[in-house]
């Protein structure tokens, strides 16, 4: 990682702990998301994915539901983390939930996959919901 890119991601990183991401006050996730939507700040779905990666903090579900609003920008790191067995249950689920949120044409497969899996079936339920619905 190049030197520019190493201090772009530090911003976001940043940025992101700034906006309190994984705080669960939820006027905290609603500016978060106002803030992202503004700005669309490059890496930040990297940024949340590394600053939740071992936490099984309920603050995930408010970070990733305010990377709701960047649309399919987080698509290819959501898919890595709903795939990824080791990654803490809440993760994997938010990840998944997030998926079909953003309408991934991946979503009802990995739905139908976390419901098989007793450990994510709350979050596969939702997102089972989310994909349903009309947009």
């Amino acid at each position: 990682m190049s030197a520019g890119a190493r201090a772009r991601a530090t911003s976001v990183q940043r940025s992101l702990m700034w906006m309190g991401l994984t705080a669960l006050a939820l006027f905290t996730v609603s500016d978060a998301a106002h803030h992202l939507a503004k700005l669309k700040p490059a890496g930040a779905c990297e940024a949340v994915a590394d600053a939740t990666a071992d936490t099984n903090s309920d603050g995930v579900d408010g970070a990733f539901w305010a990377l709701s609003v960047l649309d399919k920008a987080c698509e290819k790191t959501m898919l890595r983390l709903a795939r990824d067995g080791s990654k803490a249950k809440v993760v994997r689920g938010m990840a998944v939930e997030l998926l079909a949120m953003m309408r991934s044409a991946h979503a009802a497969k990995l739905i139908k996959r976390a419901l098989r899996n007793e450990e994510v079936r709350y979050y596969a339920k939702r997102a089972r919901v989310i994909n349903a619905s009309p947009e």
